[in-house]
């Protein structure tokens, strides 16, 4: 299986992430990968090859994709493009479900109008960060869920019992390291919570979601650690103890693992490209 496992975390400001697809300049691939939260691809610009456990989509301006919660999916763009991405948490249609997980059917032709155009909105009116704009982009948000919701959720059994089988053992686990991951979070002591024997849970990260349950946990600190350096002053040892990590060593090779250099490397890259964004001529 070639294929990994990425945490997605919302933005700060609102409960989800949107951005602009970061292969704009085409000559661009984004490997196998999956995660979870549904996730809307919307093509303003150029021509994307999209790949979804295995089947290909081709996408054209205008088009929109949906990416189910644990799909597999992979992305090759070869021209320039413009590419709207919202990364939605799947915990939000809990409710709408027996088993807590909403599967949805894929868009028909790729062509829905509203959605498009409510997930442009979107997008705009978060970038822009006028006043006031936290509630104009919630009621988009919101009336993108609700057409999701009524339009497209799949009721199918067969899925739902299929999607829910993946979930419930790793997803419980992997929520559990999400939201305690400055806690030592020992595999063992994690695996008899959930009533798993170690082994048994470390097979189950490999199986399900081919990562090591070390490398999980180790993504979900790099990640938040990375998030508090680029919004802080923060001392790197100040940042490596708030996210877990047992000493800075262990954190600085877990950041290069990662992101290709050490925090200190990263943070004056970051400000040096930062001086020069702002440089007027």
């Amino acid at each position: 299986m070639e294929y990994k496992h990425e945490l997605v975390l919302p933005n700060d400001d609102v409960p989800f992430r949107i951005f602009e697809f970061e292969g704009s300049n085409g000559h661009y691939r984004v490997k196998k990968h999956w995660h979870k939260c549904i996730e809307i691809f919307s093509v303003v610009k150029g021509n994307v090859s999209f790949y979804i456990n295995r089947k290909q989509f081709m996408l054209n301006p205008d088009d929109s994709i949906l990416v189910n919660s644990n799909d597999i999916h992979s992305i090759d763009v070869e021209c320039e493009n413009r590419v709207i991405v919202l990364q939605i948490p799947c915990d939000i249609f809990k409710k709408y479900d027996e088993n807590g997980f909403v599967h949805f059917k894929q868009i028909y032709d790729f062509k829905d109008e509203k959605l498009y155009e409510l997930v442009k909105k979107m997008f705009d009116v978060y970038t822009a960060k006028e006043k006031g704009y936290e509630f104009e982009v919630l009621s988009y948000y919101y009336a993108l869920l609700n057409h999701l919701l009524v339009t497209y959720q799949d009721h199918e059994e067969g899925l739902t019992m299929y999607d829910t089988d993946r979930l419930t053992r790793l997803a419980e686990v992997a929520d559990y390291i999400t939201e305690n991951y400055t806690l030592e979070l020992n595999q063992k002591e994690v695996a008899e919570m959930f009533g798993f024997s170690s082994s048994y849970l470390s097979k189950l990260f490999k199986k399900k979601a081919n990562i090591n349950y070390k490398a999980f946990v180790e993504e979900v600190r790099v990640v938040n650690a990375h998030r508090e350096m680029m919004n802080t002053d923060h001392s790197l040892c100040d940042i490596a103890f708030n996210n877990g990590f047992p000493n800075n060593k262990s954190f600085i090779k877990a950041f290069k693992t990662h992101y290709g250099m050490t925090p200190s490397e990263y943070r004056k890259k970051t400000k040096n490209d930062n001086k020069s964004n702002n440089i007027v001529i």
